[in-house]
């Protein structure tokens, strides 16, 4: 992340009257994920799906919006939220052109958790990977399956079809198959080029809905950090304490830095001559987070009283300027029925 080591703090504003106040040498945001409207969004239509025996779905969204730490809020939730075991498989597609059928297929059993990968011939270890599965999914107690597949924008014509071959299969043994394909918009394509060569297997499988995951929401972005105020743990490792002992005491919490925050994305995006909304990207506001309050420690000033040109250098810190068009969310018609926004 640009902009917040403590090799870095020449970036940010000078100390007052000289003082060096020493950065953390932990990670003051060591959640793994908080809750956003978009995770809650994401967790009901994969949980609909799932309840109406859906095959499989795409979900579309922008890069560095977290949509792969949404796949692990959604994995962790799943089969409390939707009332029965289910076994969850992760895979994430590697970018690699040099890959082979077989390397895909290795990759998918070493994230199914099998080492028993070294074999010539494919149906082996296709076969090894489904008795893999079966009997962890015996072990659940569940018929249910879900296969979560990151990067599936990466995907080739020929590893849909080991998906699909796996997909039946799975049925032939009276295990019911769920595909979530994640990707970036070009995902989008592969549906259409489906469509034009009447490859309807494939959509009836993998894409019989298609989800949109975006950024938050300015209007949300209080309700977001407020995810950061968890003292579930205890007040010693909530983050507002640690940053501002005292400002804590009297009361003040990261959520609290919202309201600035939203102000300083509208100012960037008018100097930018943008207008339209524009979605703050989960990775770059952990990283806007962590430069606010690393500004914070190092120029000890009192959390209250953070002035918006602060703000906004920490905003730029993160290099947010750059991409600012990409997460503006133009307003277009509304999407055709059988998506979601």
């Amino acid at each position: 992340m640009s902009g917040l080591s403590s090799g870095d703090s020449q970036s940010f504003t000078p100390k007052p009257n000289g003082v060096v106040h020493t950065l953390p040498t932990y990670d003051l945001l060591d959640q793994s994920s908080v809750w956003t409207p978009e995770i809650e969004s994401l967790v009901h239509v994969v949980i609909t799906q799932i309840r109406l025996d859906t095959p499989g779905m795409l979900v579309i969204g922008r890069q560095r919006i977290g949509k792969s730490k949404a796949l692990g809020f959604v994995q962790e939730v799943l089969s409390e939220e939707i009332g029965y075991p289910i076994l969850v498989l992760s895979w994430t597609i590697a970018d690699d052109d040099r890959r082979t059928g077989r390397a895909f297929l290795q990759d998918r059993m070493r994230q199914s958790g099998t080492d028993a990968i070294s074999h010539r011939d494919l149906a082996v270890l296709r076969s090894r990977l489904i008795s893999h599965i079966r009997a962890d999914a015996a072990r659940l107690g569940t018929k249910r399956v879900a296969f979560f597949v990151d990067e599936a924008q990466i995907l080739i014509d020929q590893e849909y079809a080991q998906m699909l071959f796996l997909f039946n299969e799975m049925e032939r043994y009276d295990l019911r198959p769920f595909f979530l394909l994640v990707g970036q918009p070009e995902l989008l394509g592969v549906k259409g080029r489906w469509l034009a060569s009447g490859n309807y297997q494939n959509i009836g499988r993998f894409a019989t809905r298609t989800h949109e995951y975006s950024g938050i929401r300015l209007e949300e972005l209080e309700k977001v950090l407020s995810g950061f105020d968890d003292d579930s743990d205890g007040i010693e490792q909530c983050v507002a304490y640690k940053v501002a002992p005292k400002a804590f005491a009297e009361g003040w919490r990261i959520s609290a830095l919202g309201p600035l925050m939203v102000t300083a994305v509208q100012s960037v995006a008018l100097a930018h001559n943008i207008t339209d909304e524009v979605r703050m990207p989960m990775q770059y506001l952990r990283s806007w987070l962590l430069a606010i309050l690393y500004h914070v420690i190092q120029t000890g000033i009192d959390p209250r009283i953070l002035e918006l040109h602060a703000v906004i250098d920490c905003l730029k810190s993160t290099n947010f300027g750059a991409v600012l068009q990409y997460h503006v969310e133009i307003r277009t018609e509304k999407p055709k029925e059988g998506t979601a926004k």
